[in-house]
């Protein structure tokens, strides 16, 4: 009732009223204004405080795991790596990550940050029952690996060569590194290969599992040849920032025929393969 009241006084002055009228018009300018401003979302709040262009993050929002506030740092991580954007993704948010990665596959990755539990145990089968060389019995492996195996050994007549482990429980692998003092060469329990059924410790009798299982015809052989049988040499040379164990010539893993060839002919660790094509 007051507006009203100062309104008809104010409106019997002619400078007044057009003082009001001038007033209502600003103030209904800025209702207007406050009602159409687009409102940023954090994501653009982001990008223009921080003088981003578009395109130098667009990249990294295809991919669910990114977060835009570490996209300086992952940034970083691209280039002194030369990493696609994929690889940069998946390298950044999987370090520290205490799960295996593409566990229903052959292609799981077990290593020094990704785990299995102890309660993990794939479908084996015992190596007894099937005409391979090696130094102890009852040893067990998927039926795959060791079918490819045979295979392998036959084509390339490596007549030489015995298995020296295969599969490993968890409980095995604590035993292991109970009575190792090497973690560049023995996995802590959980972080074992071995364990997903998937990996073999091979080499010659007179060589057994040393570096010097690397100077023999048989490793020539495997080398150039395994990744025909879906195997790979899973701890290269000068490869152990990427893979955390040193040169084992010995170990083998079985990761499929068509990733195997890629893996090898690229000179790649299996880590680099899964952080480059996989979004994990």
């Amino acid at each position: 009732l007051k507006i009203i009241h100062y309104f008809i006084i104010f409106s019997n002055n002619k400078y007044m009223k057009k003082l009001l009228f001038i007033f209502i018009f600003l103030y209904l300018l800025l209702i207007f204004y406050g009602c159409n401003k687009k409102v940023l979302s954090p994501l653009e709040t982001f990008i223009e405080n921080n003088n981003i262009n578009e395109s130098e993050i667009y990249p990294y929002l295809q991919y669910k795991r990114f977060v835009f506030y570490d996209f300086f740092k992952l940034e970083k991580t691209r280039k002194e790596n030369n990493y696609t954007y994929l690889e940069t993704v998946n390298y950044y948010y999987t370090y520290n990550i205490h799960d295996p990665l593409l566990i229903n596959s052959n292609l799981i990755l077990v290593n020094k940050n990704h785990f299995l539990n102890k309660d993990y145990k794939p479908n084996l089968i015992c190596i007894d029952d099937y005409p391979v060389k090696k130094v102890k019995y009852d040893m067990y492996i998927k039926l795959e690996v060791l079918l490819s195996y045979l295979q392998m050994i036959n084509d390339l007549q490596l007549f030489n060569l015995y298995i020296y482990s295969a599969y490993r429980s968890y409980d095995r692998q604590i035993e292991i590194y109970n009575n190792s003092n090497n973690p560049n060469y023995v996995a802590i329990p959980g972080s074992s290969e071995h364990q997903t059924g998937l990996a073999l410790d091979v080499a010659t009798l007179d060589s057994g599992l040393t570096i010097h299982f690397k100077n023999t015809h048989e490793y020539d052989l495997l080398k150039n040849n395994c990744m025909n049988y879906g195997f790979i040499i899973r701890y290269p040379e000068n490869m152990q920032s990427l893979t955390g164990y040193n040169f084992e010539p010995w170990h083998l893993r079985y990761v499929g025929r068509e990733s195997s060839i890629y893996i090898m002919n690229n000179n790649l660790t299996l880590e680099q393969f899964v952080y480059k094509n996989f979004e994990l």
